[in-house]
């Protein structure tokens, strides 16, 4: 969006053909944005076009391995002249994963732990449903006492609820009872 915005006579390069110092953050913010999409776009396209085999699917994870590469990669080396709550947003998500450099390592190793845990869940779940994938049935959860009131309107009172003199009951009577 900020590519096509931002200049103020739509040209992007200087005459020499160079990205100039004041327009790089929209190449960045740019660049950021359309990985976003790009990786999307094509793990939609290989799930759709392509017949699920081994190689789609460790494709599409590569293909989600340099998307997220790249976007730490941008934020690392985004420019730093971001100032407030975006300056705050880069320099959070650069310190989730490794931490500060004048501190320990303690929090870079937490967060490598929690990600090697996920990949090691992510892969199970991936392997089990490579392998048990024409076992998958699926049953209805509803019983056979169930299916009798199925269509029944819930708020609907049923018509063998009438009372002596022929009214259909209502959920909380009131008045007093006739002895009859």
């Amino acid at each position: 969006m900020e590519l096509f915005i931002g200049p103020s006579k739509q040209q992007h390069f200087d005459s020499d053909g160079t990205i100039p110092s004041y327009h790089l953050h929209n190449f960045e913010h740019a660049n950021i944005s359309l990985t976003f999409f790009v990786y999307p776009s094509f793990s939609i396209l290989f799930d759709k076009i392509i017949p699920s085999t081994s190689a789609q699917n460790g494709l599409t994870l590569f293909l989600g391995a340099v998307a997220f590469g790249q976007e730490f990669l941008l934020f690392h080396l985004h420019s730093t002249d971001h100032m407030g709550v975006e300056g705050q947003y880069h320099w959070l998500l650069q310190v989730s994963c490794f931490g500060l450099q004048n501190s320990s390592q303690k929090v870079a190793i937490s967060t490598l732990k929690k990600g090697i845990k996920w990949l090691d869940v992510i892969t199970r779940k991936h392997l089990k449903e490579q392998i048990f994938r024409e076992n998958i049935e699926y049953l209805s959860l509803i019983s056979k006492f169930e299916k009798e009131d199925l269509f029944e309107d819930v708020e609907a009172q049923k018509k063998s609820l009438v009372n002596h003199i022929g009214e259909q009951k209502r959920f909380v009577e009131k008045g007093k009872k006739e002895n009859n």
